[in-house]
Parts: structure tokens; C-alpha cells; sequence
């Protein structure tokens, strides 16, 4: 009864992907600059104004913001993970409800196009150079889209797709990563930047459409590890990719592949101690339980005990 019903929910998240280039695309009219989903430039800002800035409406006060959460990530991540609960609150706080949600997946991608000559590129750049480094930091404590998802989720409730099935899902955001830049390049006109989950939420508005697809999300959170984010997010596709160049590897130093860290992998992203780069959020929890890091931090916590004596 449990994997029938797992499978049910299996065919739901598919339709509501699918939903995104069939029935959304083509109620926007491909091409068109006046249909649904090509409402707005930017992440819910009027339009341009006359002139030639580099900092378009709050534009430095947004990449500040950024900037400030992204390095306090990466202190978090090397440093001290045990604070990237409480981290993931005020990113959806601030980053999600103060600041009204960005950097929008959907249109941060777009942006680098229609945007590149303002400071929307800076925004862009700091989660691409971070992931560079040191992989998807920005998705993992910083995005205030896929902190609420992890903060609705409800670990003893965790339905774990098939991973046969999850391999296949979770390519469906480099479709609309491609789709996205594609379709921008042909028409020059952005898509889908109303329609991203939680973005209504963030700002208090919104269409009925964005409204229902945020439910949805939410819905799925509860028992599914950040959906949206796996299956759907072209910005984390983007940051994948980028992540792919960075030399920092989770798995620590003498892993027996024991494949203990498997389970507590949100994103099922762990097999035999090998991370599939382009999927993991560094959120650590792996290292975390890792039986040679626990001995490690052990071995260390004596050896300070007993210098301090």
C-alpha cells in the first residue's frame, strides 16, 4: 500500500512539472509579450526607469543582503553547521518576507540576459562564483525558496522517491533551465517570473495560478525533501553545473563507503560514499554523521580536554 501510494505521488509531482512548459507555456502564448507568466522584467519591481544606472531599483540593497548571507553561509558550512537551522529561519524572514523573495529562480536566470548591464549580474554572480567554490552553498543556507520548503519538511513522514525514478525527475530542471534561455533568446521576452512557489507568499500577492502552485509545493514539502528544488529549479540546475568545477568534496578523508551518511542525504544524492556534485546543497549532514567524523571530533575534543588539564 505504501509504494502504491508513493507511486500516486510519484505521477502527481510529474504532472505538476510537466505543467510548466505545456500547460503554462501555452496559455502565455510562445512569443508573446503580454501573456501569462511574461507579466513583469523582475522579481515583482516596476519596470526599468529611463536612464543608465548599474543599480536598478534596490538593487545594491538585494546584492548586499546576498553578499552578507552568502559569506555568513560559507563561515556556517566550515565552521559551524549545527546554526543552519536558525540560518535557514532568517534567510526566509529576511531574504523571503522582508525582502519580498530573490533571487527569483525563475528570473535571476532570465536576468542575466535582459539585466546583464545592472546589478542584477552581481546578484547572479555571487551564487555562481560560491558554488564555483565551494558547490551549492547558495542553495543549501542561503535561498529563501528552498529553506521554506526544508523548514515545512517533516522528516519521519519523508517519502523517499525510487531513485530510478528520482535520477529521471530531478533532469527536469536543466530542461527548464535550457527552455528558459532558449525561449528568452528567441522572443526576448521573459517567462514564468510570477509562477515561482512561495513567491506570492513572499510578497503578499499574487496570481491565483502562482497561489495554487505554492500549496502545492508546500503540500508535497511536508513529506518530500525540498520538491521544488530537485525537480523543478532552473537556478539550482545553473548552480549544479557551476558546482561541478569546485574542488570541495564533502565526503571526508579514509570513508569506508560504508554508506551510513546515505540515509540523512535529503536529496538521496549519496552512493557508496560517492555525492553526485551537481545535486548535493552542502547542507552537511552527512559529514555530520559520518562515523569517522564523529571519531575525529571525538578524538579532538579529548585531546583539548586533556591539554586544558
Amino acid at each position: 500500500m505504501k509504494n502504491r501510494w508513493g507511486m500516486v505521488l510519484c505521477m502527481f509531482m510529474v504532472m505538476i512539472a510537466g505543467s510548466l512548459f505545456i500547460a503554462i507555456p501555452a496559455y502565455a502564448g510562445f512569443g508573446q509579450g503580454n501573456g501569462f507568466g511574461a507579466d513583469s522584467l523582475s522579481e515583482g519591481f516596476p519596470a526599468e526607469p529611463e536612464g543608465s544606472r548599474y543599480f536598478i531599483h534596490d538593487t545594491f540593497e538585494k546584492f548586499v543582503l546576498v553578499a552578507v548571507f552568502s559569506g555568513i553561509a560559507v563561515i556556517l558550512l566550515l565552521k559551524k553547521r549545527s546554526l543552519r537551522k536558525p540560518f535557514l529561519v532568517a534567510a526566509v524572514v529576511i531574504l523571503g518576507f522582508v525582502a519580498g523573495g530573490f533571487l527569483c529562480p525563475f528570473m535571476s536566470v532570465q536576468n542575466i540576459f535582459l539585466r546583464f548591464q545592472t546589478g542584477y549580474l552581481l546578484l547572479f554572480l555571487v551564487p555562481s562564483v560560491l558554488a564555483i567554490a565551494l558547490g551549492r552553498v547558495y542553495c543549501g543556507f542561503v535561498c529563501p525558496f528552498g529553506a521554506i520548503q526544508e523548514l515545512l519538511h517533516i522528516p519521519t513522514y519523508r517519502f523517499n522517491i525510487p531513485h530510478w525514478l528520482l535520477t529521471i525527475l530531478q533532469k527536469i530542471k536543466y530542461v527548464v533551465l535550457g527552455y528558459l534561455v532558449v525561449r528568452y533568446l528567441v522572443t526576448n521576452v521573459p517567462v514564468l517570473s510570477g509562477l515561482t512557489p512561495f513567491n506570492a507568499l513572499f510578497s503578499f500577492g499574487g496570481t491565483m495560478p502562482a497561489l495554487v502552485l505554492t500549496g502545492i509545493t508546500a503540500s508535497i514539502s511536508l513529506i518530500v525533501f525540498r520538491p521544488f528544488c530537485q525537480i523543478v529549479c532552473p537556478l539550482g540546475a545553473w548552480l549544479g553545473i557551476c558546482s561541478l568545477l569546485s574542488r570541495k568534496n564533502m565526503v571526508p578523508a579514509g570513508c569506508k563507503q560504508c554508506d551510513l551518511c546515505a540515509p540523512k542525504c535529503g536529496v538521496q544524492g549519496i552512493s557508496r560514499g560517492n555525492i553526485r556534485k551537481m545535486e548535493c546543497i552542502a547542507c552537511g549532514q552527512c559529514v555530520d554523521h559520518c562515523p569517522l567524523t564523529r571519531k575525529k571530533k571525538y578524538m579532538n575534543n579529548t585531546a583539548k580536554k586533556i591539554k586544558a588539564a
